[in-house]
Formats: C-alpha cells, structure tokens, sequence
C-alpha cells in the first residue's frame, strides 16, 4: 500500500511543481552551508585581523591603524564574549518572532558589524562595532 501511496504522489506532482519544490530545498540547503560559513569566518576573524594588524597597519579605505596589545587581546575574546550573550539574545528572539524573523534580523545585524569593521578608522570603534 506504501509503494502505491507513493507512485500516487509523485504521479500528481507535474514537473514544474517538482523543480521548484527541488529548487526551494537545494537553496535551503546553501543557506544553511552559508550560515556554518559566516560563523566560521566569525571565530577565526581575530587570528586573521592580528596578523594582518602586524603586517600593514591600516584599513581598507588605507587608513593607519595601530592596537595596543591590550586591544590585541580584547579583539581576541570579543568574539567569544558576543557569542555568549548572542545565544541568549537569539533564542528570545526566536521565541518572540520566529526563526525565520530571527535569522534574518540577525543576519542584517550581522552584516552591518562586518562593514563597520571593515570600514571604520580607530581600533577602539573595530571593538565596538
């Protein structure tokens, strides 16, 4: 009865509403690759930015920046700092508005902070942002 329940669906399912149904799936898929990809660039972003710190000193724009060591270590553990309150923070969120409305705040958040990395001119801002 199985096997005939089975070829009964996939007999009124047209291919138009098949590829696009594949295709929905497929780009859940990539989102959720991209969501392990973004946290990765997250974690390791402090042992990249300390070594190009030491290397060039400056921004994107060219702008020279220097950090105390100090602030070495702080861009170090700030990542790990946000995480902890980002968890609590996400999972209200979640409750109140629903993943999907979550995940996309979060990711717009999440995009503004790495162009205000990017973009801003003193270390003290870079931490902040």
């Amino acid at each position: 009865d199985e096997d005939k329940d089975s070829l009964d669906i996939q007999s009124r399912e047209n291919k138009s509403t098949r590829r696009k149904r594949l295709l929905h799936q497929s780009w859940i898929v990539c989102l959720v690759g991209l969501g392990y990809v973004s946290l990765g660039q997250t974690t390791c972003f402090p042992s990249v930015m300390a070594s190009d710190m030491d290397k060039y000193n400056t921004t994107i724009w060219g702008t020279y920046i220097t950090f105390t060591p100090t602030q070495m270590d702080m861009c170090g553990s700030v990542t790990q700092i946000a995480s902890l309150l980002g968890v609590w923070m996400a999972g209200i969120l979640a409750g109140h508005l629903g993943r999907l409305s979550s995940m996309k705040l979060f990711s717009v958040l999440f995009i503004l902070a790495w162009l205000g990395i990017s973009l801003v001119p003193s270390a003290p801002t870079i931490l902040a942002a």
